[in-house]
């Protein structure tokens, strides 16, 4: 017994040290917070991050589960083109089981509504292929709801569980998609009001979200308001928002409008700003103005004279 207690003892004198490094480094690794962030977020509030193999607010039996999760299919990368720029999401094999790639907007919408329902929180990439979807003015409104609906949901889930967020609902990326599916639809207005409440909606600025927007601008007075919206978030006025600004103004025909920030801009001594380029915009744009036929009516004017001048005639033979 005695030997037996003494190669136990000698037992736990070699594993011993080999647990009491592990349990030091797991203390260290938990100080800096990220096991603790870790654990805590993928433990509290199990079923708001529950997967999707199952179809949406509907049960399936644990066989039928268990399948789905040893498929392990990988998630389809779908490339979209935004006003010229690659943009990509992923459709995985859930939201395919689930059909959400032949849904409409308002199908996915019901959709993303029953899955809060059953207290299952969407992930990114299914406001993605919502926004992907749009095809109406009315679809860009519906998916910005859905896209504030998305952020207030997942910062009251947040919250309720205590766990640190970090960002917004949403990427940079989703807000790119927003602004190149209204402009594709005819609804830059709606993305330019989307972009000035980025923060409600959940939607991270960053410039080239706005260099695109400038691009979508219908009129000069959104080119000023996205000019604004450059300078409320703090960002140095350089040569990228000022020869967009120019070009987009020149391009909507206020070439005098153009011609100022044109002056403004240049006696501003942009570093890099290209002012032989705007100068050739804006006097293309005020020469294709000059040719334009005009439209204050001289023709019906002059035909009214006419008449007058036959009538007059008339008057006098008789």
């Amino acid at each position: 017994r005695r030997s037996r207690r003494g190669a136990n003892a000698r037992g736990e004198s070699r594993t011993m040290p080999n647990a009491l490094d592990s349990l030091r480094s797991l203390r260290a690794i938990s100080r800096g917070g990220a096991l603790s962030a870790f654990a805590r977020r993928f433990t509290a509030g199990r079923a708001l991050f529950a997967g999707d193999d199952a179809r949406d607010g509907g049960e399936t039996d644990g066989a039928s589960s268990a399948r789905a999760r040893r498929r392990s299919e990988p998630a389809e990368i779908v490339r979209i083109d935004v006003m010229g720029r690659a943009q990509y999401y992923p459709v995985s094999a859930g939201d395919r089981v689930n059909g959400y790639p032949d849904m409409t907007v308002r199908q996915l919408c019901d959709a993303l509504d029953a899955r809060y329902a059953s207290r299952k929180l969407p992930a990114e990439r299914h406001v993605q292929q919502l926004v992907a979807k749009v095809a109406t003015a009315d679809d860009a409104t519906t998916a910005a709801a859905a896209m504030a609906k998305f952020h207030h949901r997942r910062a009251a889930a947040f919250a309720s569980m205590k766990l640190p967020r970090k960002r917004h609902g949403l990427t940079p990326q989703s807000l790119m998609m927003f602004i190149g599916a209204c402009h594709r639809v005819g609804a830059t207005r709606l993305a330019l009001a989307s972009a000035e409440n980025h923060n409600a909606m959940g939607l991270p600025m960053i410039k080239p979200a706005l260099l695109k927007l400038c691009e979508a601008c219908e009129n000069v007075d959104q080119v000023l308001r996205v000019y604004n919206l450059w300078r409320k978030e703090g960002w140095e006025v350089d040569a990228s928002i000022a020869e967009a600004v120019v070009m987009a103004a020149a391009r909507v025909g206020e070439a005098d409008a153009a011609g100022k920030w044109l002056a403004e801009f240049e006696g501003a001594g942009i570093d890099s700003f290209d002012a032989a380029k705007c100068e050739t915009a804006v006097a293309d744009k005020r020469a294709e103005m000059a040719e334009m036929p005009d439209d204050d009516g001289g023709e019906e004017n002059g035909g009214e004279e006419e008449g007058g001048d036959d009538a007059e005639g008339e008057s006098e033979s008789k």
